[in-house]
């Protein structure tokens, strides 16, 4: 600050020291204060007292006196017992300051300092754009309408800002090295800027007489080696290049004289052993080809097998105009984990199943044919839904090393009543719509299949109107990503669906996956996707 000072001529107006007994302070010129000013009661004056060790400086305001863009220093002064007799303070305007910075720095090659508040703030730049206005106006550098701006305001608030970097210029075009460092006492960044242009120039230079060397001295070594061996080298390259062209093109039984002197002669030995390695690695990419291609006729006819064991002719049951119902499954990879399924237990009870295993491919597809097979056969045998998922429960964790589990929900929809029966062993709660709107299903979620044989399954009901319709779907409908990694998620499940009413049931499931392939936007699937509707038509 000393330097500032010095570096023009000091307005002692712009100098005072307020006394903890007195209101106003003393001045250059006393008028600068008016009468009813009390300096005790100002920032400058209470801030200082509060710590009479350090200096405190405040953040540039509109000085209507100065008629400038200012900011403040001040400091307390103490006593040898350590009693604050008062308060010293400077006024310096940011115009002040950014001569100062300019006049610094008068390099000539473009390099100039500023500095930034810890907001970001600028409170001194050579460009006047950037530099505090006189009617009050401060440019914010993490918000300035240029390009490389707010990255170069978070390397200099950054950790890393006293290593050099290099940025665009705020306002401008051209490339700089910036490097920062924080005050200690306001806590502002003094910002130094270097041309990459004066940086590199020599270095450009340097590289240019290297590179004139270079071929000059490679020039004469040609001279050389077309004078005096010419005739010993040149035939054999020939050779070699004929070899290489015939290896090229697939011949990997050719090789070359391995006898030429020197390094032709090491050379002739490796391309021979890289046509041998060649004519193993293509026998061998050949075998993995064909049996890669034997293993995925294996996993289409496997997935061909999962999807004929799911209901998919429709409708369903041409036969019974009391209700609709549809279904699809898309695996993530060629077989899944996730199955629905639908069949009459007698002639007024359908069943209903929605469930998800755990894992992808192989393993969860295997796991999901026991799970289905059991489910429906335990059922089929009467069973009430929270009785099957007991049992089912008990068999699956027989045995069940691999640790895998189940969600799933069971129900059974009463016909006639349209009473409908369910149990939820931890999977995604339905949607219902009545009177035109879908709502998320409430219920009791009991533990997953698989995961503990002691589990207790507790069944609800509810009634289900004509007209009302249930949306089961598997957690690869809500879990879906995008590129940025977000879930689809409930709240978006809900809009698509209220945003789809009264649909046929195909459409309806076909319109919330579309949803779901635009929020994805070309993001890999990456779980299984299951939904089924059922809608009552009354009798």
């Amino acid at each position: 600050m000393q330097n500032l000072t010095q570096s023009r001529e000091v307005d002692f107006r712009d100098v005072y020291v307020g006394f903890a007994d007195r209101r106003l302070p003393i001045t250059g010129l006393e008028t600068v204060f008016p009468a009813d000013y009390d300096a005790r009661l100002r920032p400058w004056f209470t801030e200082a007292v509060k710590d009479p060790n350090r200096a405190y400086i405040f953040e540039p305001y509109f000085d209507p006196v100065l008629s400038e863009m200012t900011f403040t220093i001040s400091r307390a002064i103490a006593g040898d017992t350590g009693d604050i007799w008062g308060v010293y303070a400077m006024d310096i305007t940011t115009q002040q300051l950014n001569d100062y910075l300019i006049a610094a720095n008068d390099t000539g090659d473009g390099s100039y300092y500023f500095v930034m508040g810890a907001d970001g703030n600028l409170f001194s730049h050579p460009n006047p754009a950037l530099a505090p206005q006189p009617d009050g106006t401060i440019v914010n550098m993490a918000t300035y309408d240029n390009g490389s701006s707010e990255a170069l305001y978070r390397y200099i608030v950054s950790e890393n800002h006293g290593e050099a970097m290099v940025f665009r210029n705020a306002g401008g075009t051209a490339s700089y090295y910036y490097t920062a460092s924080q005050a200690e006492i306001s806590g502002w960044y003094i910002v130094g800027a270097v041309p990459v242009q004066s940086v590199m120039t020599p270095v450009y230079t340097t590289l240019a007489i290297l590179i004139s060397l270079f071929i000059a001295t490679a020039a004469a070594v040609i001279l050389v080696l077309r004078r005096g061996i010419g005739k010993r080298v040149v035939q054999p390259v020939i050779e070699i290049q004929g070899a290489t062209a015939r290896i090229a093109d697939g011949d990997f039984d050719y090789t070359i004289d391995s006898q030429m002197p020197g390094e032709l002669g090491a050379l002739s030995y490796a391309i021979n052993a890289m046509a041998g390695e060649l004519k193993r690695y293509i026998a061998n990419l050949t075998a993995v080809t064909a049996e890669k291609e034997r293993i995925g006729a294996e996993l289409n006819v496997a997935t061909q097998i999962q999807a004929d064991m799911l209901p998919s002719i429709f409708p369903a049951f041409p036969g019974r105009p009391e209700f609709d119902i549809y279904a699809s499954m898309q695996p993530a990879k060629e077989v899944g984990g996730d199955f629905y399924d639908f069949f009459l237990i007698d002639d007024n009870t359908l069943a209903i199943v929605m469930a998800d295993v755990s894992g992808k491919g192989v393993p969860a597809a295997l796991f999901m044919v026991i799970t289905k097979t059991l489910i429906q056969n335990t059922a089929l045998s009467g069973k009430s839904p929270e009785v099957v998922f007991g049992i089912v429960n008990k068999m699956l964790c027989d045995h069940n090393d691999a640790g895998m589990f189940v969600t799933a929900i069971l129900g059974y929809l009463d016909i006639p009543s349209g009473r409908f029966t369910f149990v939820n062993a931890g999977h995604n709660p339905p949607l219902l719509r009545k009177n035109g709107v879908f709502d998320w299903l409430k219920s009791k979620v009991g533990f997953v299949l698989a995961g503990d044989e002691d589990t207790f399954y507790r069944q609800q009901e509810i009634t289900i109107k004509p007209g009302d319709e249930l949306f089961l779907y598997t957690d690869g409908v809500t879990e879906a990503v995008n590129s940025a990694e977000e879930l689809f998620g409930d709240p978006r499940l809900l809009e698509a669906a209220n945003a789809n009413p009264d649909k046929p049931l195909k459409e309806f499931t076909e319109a919330i996956k579309h949803e779901i392939d635009k929020f994805a936007d070309g993001a890999e699937q990456a779980d299984d996707i299951t939904m089924l509707a059922l809608r009552i038509n009354g009798q």
